[in-house]
C-alpha cells in the first residue's frame, strides 16, 4: 500500500509541476491528438449534451426495456448530431456529449437539438409505447432534454496509460451538461442566453411572426445570466 501511495503522490506532484504543451485547436481533438503528459488543446467550441429523463427508474423497473431505449435514443442522437457536423466525444449511460466548431457551430447544434426533439416525440415515443405498456399505463414517462452552451474550452487527457480519455474544461461543457439535466416539460431544448443571442432570427422567432419560440428560465445554480428553453422542433423531411 505504501508503494501505491508513493506512486499516486508522484503522479499528483508531476501534474502540478509539469509545464503544459498547449496549442490552439481549430478542429475537434481526439484522444490520439492530445498528449497524455502535459498535452492541452484550447479552442472555441459549442458543447451539446443530450440526456434521457428518468433513466434510473426505468432501468430498475425493466432492464430489457431500458437497454433498448438507451440504444435507440443514443443512436437517434448520434445520427442527427453527425448529420449536422457535430463530433461525438462521449457516451455515458443514456447521455451523449458532442462538440461543434466553426462559424456556424451554434446554428448546427441548435438545429440538431430541435431535430432530436422531433424524432424523439414522433418516432421513438410512439414505437416504445406500442412495445412496452409501462410507458402508457405504468406511470413511466418518456422524455429527454438537450443542453447547449458555447465558449472557450480546454481539452486534456485524464487518467493513466491505457486507461484514459479526453476531459473537457470550461464553462461551456459544464453548463451544457447541467442544462441537459433540467426537467421542465414541455421544454426539451435548453441553451444559455449568450448562445441564444448568437442565433439568427430564423432560430429565434416562429415563421412569419414576431413571436419568439423560446421562453426564459431563472438560472438557479447554473452559472449563466439566463436560460432559454423551447419545446419547438424541426421535422425531418
Amino acid at each position: 500500500m505504501t508503494d501505491l501511495r508513493d506512486t499516486i503522490q508522484r503522479e499528483v506532484l508531476g501534474v502540478l509541476h509539469q509545464p503544459w504543451d498547449a496549442r490552439v485547436g481549430v478542429v475537434v481533438p481526439s484522444s490520439d491528438t492530445v498528449a497524455l503528459n502535459g498535452g492541452r488543446v484550447d479552442l472555441r467550441a459549442v458543447m451539446l449534451y443530450a440526456d434521457l429523463a428518468d433513466s434510473t427508474v426505468i432501468a430498475i423497473a425493466n432492464r430489457e426495456a431500458a437497454a433498448r431505449l438507451f440504444r435507440a435514443y443514443l443512436a437517434l442522437c448520434a445520427r442527427l448530431i453527425v448529420r449536422r457536423g457535430g463530433e461525438i466525444r462521449s457516451f455515458d449511460g443514456d447521455r451523449v456529449m458532442a462538440v461543434f466548431v466553426g462559424a456556424n457551430a451554434s446554428i448546427a447544434a441548435v438545429c440538431a437539438a430541435l431535430e432530436i426533439n422531433w424524432c424523439f416525440q414522433t418516432i421513438l415515443v410512439p414505437l416504445f409505447q406500442a412495445q412496452y405498456p409501462m410507458f402508457v399505463t405504468g406511470g413511466y414517462r418518456l422524455a429527454q432534454a438537450v443542453g447547449i452552451d458555447g465558449g472557450e474550452v480546454s481539452v486534456v487527457r485524464g487518467g493513466i496509460r491505457a486507461n484514459n480519455d479526453l476531459v473537457w474544461i470550461g464553462r461551456a461543457p459544464n453548463v451544457a451538461a447541467k442544462l441537459s439535466n433540467l426537467r421542465h416539460p414541455p421544454y426539451a431544448t435548453f441553451v444559455s442566453e449568450d448562445l441564444f443571442l448568437s442565433l439568427p432570427p430564423s432560430l429565434q422567432f416562429a415563421p412569419n411572426t414576431p413571436a419568439l419560440f423560446w421562453d426564459s428560465l431563472l438560472p438557479g445554480t447554473i452559472p449563466v445570466s439566463n436560460i432559454r428553453c423551447t419545446s419547438w422542433w424541426i421535422a425531418l423531411g
